[in-house]
């Protein structure tokens, strides 16, 4: 049975078509919860499950089609699903609760080898296959499925009924007819009528002979009273087998066996469309293949949404070229320049500002009159109205913009083809051990480590000449080997064609050192690459396609494909919109680059700056890497330019920009300028002042604005800038570069390590001296240890959330790396941006109260805070020196989140009586609370309360069990709460996300914790304590407060 292939067109709203695949994204599912995979399966309940793993409800549910596992899904059901994987030969963290990219990798993996869709979905079919699988016996069946042909679907297809399949030819299609059935807006009458109507439902355009035929009477008699026709046709009567062989080899492979009565129908339907195609169309199609399958059925519908999506761009094209042909008329071109003289002129005058009385607001509406009238006349001698013009301009920019949206996916998804066959490839061992081979014969980790060894250690501004002289030659090295480094990886091109892409990370690949290791990381970087062409994709589509005039090279692209000339009235029409809307457009630079790899655009060395991220103006500092600096740096460098990649962002920000208009010559020429233009920013944020600066440069206007537009953008982000989260950097983390062994802990070492991660670019160069001073005056333990660390970022990044407090730790072994040191607490923070996501998630599936004005970013310090209180709390009340950078900014911005959403009537706890429970030392107990009443408590660090009394029971329950008889005493705070603001629905804790991630909690009580959050301050203990009870030695009291809203001195 051959493979077949379906391709899908990104969704649109002007004239693309919705992918299979999103119609079953779309599909509602009931939830799965932790609790439905504890739930066996009673004896006399109905499954065709046999493997003991799936015997629960979770996957019964499954079974019957009423829900999926799926991408980002949490809880037990997911365990259940890497367990089953790893079982099956398919490695992933088997007590993984997360459903994300390892298991959804892996479970297409299963479904390839398996012949299911490779959806990365466990649905219906996938968990009947898996549980077949597990069914069988032995290791042989677990080496066998690595032979099987991949990428094939099951088929289940629409099929008709055949009768006696084994000695009959004859197919029975049942066709529906509804009373006073009406076919091409009347009512049938005729049996040529009724065949025709039946083929019509079958979805066949051709006419076959059908029996039973009917007389005019026999028709009526069913006209009238409705019924159902079974419909019979002989498949040798009706062959289709010469009319297949007639077939080009191409068109062929659509046909699954042509002398098949089971397959008559569809296959049919499948050649009447293939009529519709030349086999140019088909070569075109197959070169946008995204999936495979054997489904006929899916291989229909992938080819009408093939043909349909090419009617359209040819009615498209109809409509473009007759707009052309009104506007192809020399004289146009003046009239054209008339008209946008007089608009600008209009726009000009309507907005500037006339003192009463001041005679130039007369001269110039005079003036503009003049315009007016001279522009009415030369239209009118030309055949048009100001408002026909006006429509027929609009209407040939809305053309090319739809052209050259429909230029930019045709490119996308020709690049997505290539990503899909590179994974095809990945499941192969022969190709991955070749190509390993091919990597380390290639010697390029020896240039690449040859690079990073020249790469100067020169931090000092004030460098003599010779020291200035040895840093270039240096530099002039560092950069030759990596230049000799990317040739050498750009050479297994015929190996994979993904080394010359813009953006790959060729160093990196060059030191993978395993086979596991080569599949990971470039099927890493083809997702992250087909994740990018779903976001440009939604990026094209924004704003009725204008966000095109923010992709300079695609314009390019579009203009040379139209056969647009240089300042024809097509370009200067074109022009004029882009100098409208370019800089409402910047565009991420990676999104930029990775378009222009699909465009064929790059031409890295000819002479444009900005090829490496595609002539465009990106120019957004938080999307500038290491990678695109040096490239920048290479270039520049031909033309005796040195910029020190340690220069701020906002350097490279100006450069990119300005290197998306000019070519590289002429950045070189006013590069100090732009250079001093950037640092200016960095220092002073100052707008005005760097635009003074710019003006030196003698930029034209409209580049000029966009760098201004760039500088605000990044003035903007700095200001929003989420709290520093040391394990957000995962570009630091990834790249381990550990201490040479058996060397003594000098360290120079760690200074050739900041060279090669590049972390130089991480700190500036007074915190690398002061990291310096702060590593000499290190213990000698901590030395050692530092020198086996795996990661030495980890101990920069400490440093750079707390200076001070890494200082002092370092001193003492203890102090760092003990129980209660400042390095074992700093690795415990949580994940800010695993945080991020889980409100992004909240958000899409509607689980949220209303938030107010609170902005994403404060919502997830609510969350970073719940995962992990003791960020906040643990300074707070035990070691103050421990509040750096990151908590320091959650605490702050937890303070606005809950300002603003105490403004949500929903959240604003007011009134209410809520819960806090805790242990308090006897000493603390006896001079405070004992005799309390009437007092004003200080409650350190943020109060955490629940609405349910049996939360704070548990938590005392659980901080109990760390307690000796007679040492503490528990205290359940019952409070009545002025501003404590109901934050259930963001927490970690609470009913959206405890069942899932906290399914185990013990006490159970503690699962779903119903929070309520105070800020710290003064709380009036309104009662003396009251004795409850004594458990294991310890007393249990409950005590009355108010919250004063009165915060703390």
């Amino acid at each position: 049975m051959s493979r077949h292939h379906k391709t899908f067109a990104p969704r649109t709203s002007w004239f693309e078509v919705q992918t299979l695949d999103n119609e079953e994204a779309e599909k509602k599912y009931a939830e799965i919860s932790s609790q439905d995979a504890t739930i066996s399966l009673a004896k006399n309940e109905v499954t065709q499950l046999t493997h003991d793993l799936f015997n629960n409800r979770a996957f019964n549910k499954i079974e019957k089609n009423q829900s999926v596992l799926q991408f980002s899904n949490e809880g037990l059901h997911v365990q259940t699903l890497n367990k089953a994987l790893n079982e099956l030969g398919y490695k992933t963290k088997k007590n993984e609760t997360l459903f994300w990219n390892e298991t959804k990798s892996q479970l297409m993996n299963f479904q390839r080898d398996h012949g299911v869709k490779a959806s990365g979905i466990l649905d219906a079919k996938t968990l009947l296959k898996m549980d077949e699988v597990l069914g069988k016996a032995g290791y042989e069946e677990k080496e066998k499925k690595t032979k099987k042909s991949s990428n094939i679907l099951s088929s289940q297809l629409e099929k008709a009924k055949v009768n006696n399949p084994e000695d009959s030819d004859t197919i029975t299609h049942p066709i529906t007819i509804a009373k006073n059935q009406k076919f091409n807006g009347k009512i049938i009458q005729t049996d040529e009528e009724l065949n025709r109507f039946a083929e019509y439902r079958m979805g066949i355009t051709r006419e076959l002979t059908w029996k039973p035929a009917y007389t005019k009477e026999q028709v009526k008699n069913i006209i009238d009273n409705g019924g159902t026709v079974n419909y019979t046709i002989s498949a040798k009567t009706n062959s289709i087998e010469k009319e297949t062989e007639t077939l080009s080899p191409n068109k062929k492979q659509f046909i699954r066996n042509a002398a098949s009565s089971v397959d008559y129908i569809q296959n049919i339907r499948i050649l009447d469309l293939l009529q519709q195609l030349s086999d140019e169309e088909i070569a075109d199609y197959k070169n946008k293949v995204t999936e495979e399958t054997n489904d006929l059925k899916t291989i229909e519908e992938s080819l009408k949404e093939y043909i349909k999506n090419r009617n359209l761009q040819n009615k498209e094209k109809t409509t473009r070229e007759k707009l052309q042909n009104q506007l192809s008329k020399p004289e146009l071109s003046d009239l054209y320049k008339q008209y946008t003289n007089y608009i600008k002129f209009k726009h000009s005058h309507e907005n500037t500002f006339y003192e009463p009385k001041d005679p130039n607001k007369v001269y110039f509406q005079n003036a503009l009159d003049k315009q007016l009238q001279d522009l009415l006349a030369s239209l009118k001698a030309n055949g048009f109205t100001l408002e026909s013009f006006k429509k027929l301009i609009k209407d040939y920019e809305i053309a090319f913009r739809k052209e050259t949206v429909h230029i930019a996916e045709d490119s996308l998804i020709r690049y997505k083809h290539i990503l899909f066959e590179q994974k095809k490839k990945l499941l192969e061992d022969t190709f991955l051990i070749n190509l390993l081979e091919k990597i380390k014969t290639s010697k390029a980790e020896e240039s690449y480590d040859e690079s990073d060894k020249a790469t100067p250690l020169f931090y000092d501004n004030k460098l003599s000449a010779a020291e200035r002289e040895f840093k270039m030659k240096m530099e002039e090295r560092a950069r030759s080997k990596k230049a000799e480094g990317n040739a050498a990886i750009e050479n297994l091109s015929s190996n994979t064609p993904l080394v010359k892409d813009n953006g790959f990370n060729k160093e990196g690949f060059a030191k993978v050192e395993s086979k596991q290791e080569l599949r990971s990381f470039l099927e890493s970087y083809i997702n992250d690459q087909e994740g990018n062409i779903t976001k440009i994709t939604a990026k094209l589509q924004s704003n009725q396609g204008l966000s095109i005039y923010g992709f300079a090279s695609l314009l390019q692209k579009s203009k040379e494909q139209q056969g647009i000339a240089k300042d024809s009235i097509f370009d200067l029409i074109v022009t004029d919109k882009e100098d409208e809307e370019s800089t409402k457009h910047i565009i991420e630079g990676l999104l930029i680059g990775v378009l222009a790899v699909a465009l064929g655009l790059l031409s890295f060395g000819t002479g444009t700056v900005a090829v490496l991220l595609a002539a465009g103006n990106f120019a957004l500092g938080a999307y500038i890497t290491y990678e695109e600096i040096e490239a920048y740096r290479t270039q520049l460098a031909a033309y005796k330019v040195n910029i020190s990649d340690d220069e701020p962002n906002a350097v490279w920000v100006i450069i990119g920009v300005v290197g998306s208009v000019l070519d590289v010559a002429a950045v070189a020429r006013i590069s100090k300028t732009l250079v001093k233009a950037g640092r200016t920013f960095e220092e002073t944020k100052d707008i005005v002042q760097t635009r003074k600066i710019l003006d030196d440069a003698k930029l034209d206007a409209k580049t000029k604005e966009k760098v201004i537009k760039a500088l605000e953008q990044e003035k903007a982000k700095l200001k929003a800038k989420p709290p520093y989260n040391p394990e957000q950097h995962s570009e630091f983390i990834d790249t381990p570069h550990n201490l040479t062994d058996g060397m003594s802990p000098k360290f120079i070492h760690f200074k050739e390590q900041l060279e090669i991660a590049p972390l130089r670019r991480y700190l500036t160069d007074e915190q690398i001296i002061n990291f310096k001073k702060a590593i000499e005056s290190a213990d000698p333990k901590v030395l050692n240890e530092i020198n086996n660390q795996d990661k030495l970022i980890n101990f920069v990044k400490s440093y750079k959330d707390n200076p001070k407090t890494f200082t002092e730790a370092i001193k003492s072994y203890d102090n760092l790396f003990g129980d209660y040191g400042w390095y074992t607490f700093w690795k415990k923070l949580p994940d800010f941006q695993k945080s991020s996501d889980t409100i992004d998630w909240l958000k899409r599936e509607n689980k949220l109260l209303p938030i107010g004005e609170a902005t994403h970013n404060e919502l997830t310090t609510i969350n970073v805070f719940t995962v992990d209180g003791g960020i906040v709390n643990t300074p707070s009340r035990f070691n103050p020196n421990f509040w750096g950078e990151y908590n320091k900014q959650i605490y702050k911005d937890l303070k606005i989140a809950l300002e603003k959403l105490r403004k949500v009537p929903e959240r604003n706890m007011e009134g209410k009586t809520v819960f806090s429970g805790r242990m308090e030392s006897l000493d603390y107990f006896e001079s405070v609370l004992k005799n309390g009443k009437g007092k004003e408590i200080d409650f350190k660090g943020m109060v955490s309360s629940s609405l349910d009394e049996k939360v704070a029971e548990g938590f005392v329950e659980l901080s109990a069990r760390n307690v000796k008889a007679g040492e503490k005493v528990a205290i359940i705070r019952k409070i009545e709460t002025v501003e404590g603001v109901y934050i259930d629905d963001l927490s970690d804790w609470g009913k959206n996300l405890g069942p899932s991630r906290h399914f185990d909690a013990d006490p159970p009580s503690t699962m779903i914790q119903e929070e309520v959050l105070m800020n710290e301050g003064y709380f009036r203990q309104m009662t003396d304590p009251k004795y409850t009870k004594t458990i294991d030695g310890i007393k249990y009291y409950k005590i009355e407060f108010l919250e004063l809203a009165k915060p703390l001195k």
